[in-house]
């Protein structure tokens, strides 16, 4: 009974990872599923280690992806495995872009939660549920990836800056998989 279990188990991931690697091939040509080995593996960062490391062609810098958006981006690399910082750390700036305005921003993680921030002056056009995706600018990030929406903002009273909440479009506390690539989306 027990392996007749483990059988279905891994069709079930198998099919899984079937459907990710189908929706995600109309995208991008050259993609990787990785597996999450093990989270908070660069001291006092938000971040996961995966199974993909030099041996199977990845880099420095690559970018790191679910189904629904970005996670996060590989900064190291071993011969079996890498590490990725996810964009939720506070060490993590995005270039960005809100869609609706064109508007370009930086997307930042933060100590206290799983959201990011975003500062921007008083003057700027947001509104809550706008989406922020990648923008490419600096080659850092493939163009066009979601990264979350707006969910509040503060207009402090007084200030320049008014601080903007946005929830990652990956919830990235229970990712199991990602998705690697270098290649550029192809539905610019």
């Amino acid at each position: 009974k027990m392996d007749l279990q483990r059988m279905h188990i891994l069709e079930d991931e198998v099919s899984r990872l079937r459907s990710i690697k189908r929706a995600m091939s109309k995208k991008f040509e050259n993609i990787q599923i990785a597996k999450v080995i093990q989270e908070g593996v660069i001291p006092n960062k938000k971040s996961i280690k995966i199974n993909v490391g030099s041996n199977d062609k990845a880099i420095m810098g690559q970018t790191v992806m679910g189904a629904n958006g970005l996670i996060g981006q590989i900064v190291e690399v071993a011969l079996y495995s890498s590490k990725v910082l996810l964009i939720t750390d506070v060490n993590s700036n995005v270039p960005a872009i809100i869609t609706r305005t064109g508007k370009q921003v930086i997307v930042k993680g933060r100590l206290q939660d799983d959201l990011l921030e975003i500062s921007f002056t008083d003057d700027t056009d947001l509104q809550s549920g706008d989406l922020i995706v990648t923008s490419g600018q600096a080659g850092r990030f493939i163009a066009s990836l979601n990264i979350g929406r707006i969910v509040q903002i503060d207009m402090n009273e007084g200030e320049r800056f008014a601080q903007v909440l946005v929830e990652p479009s990956e919830y990235l506390d229970s990712i199991n998989e990602v998705i690697i690539t270098s290649d550029e989306y192809k539905d610019k």
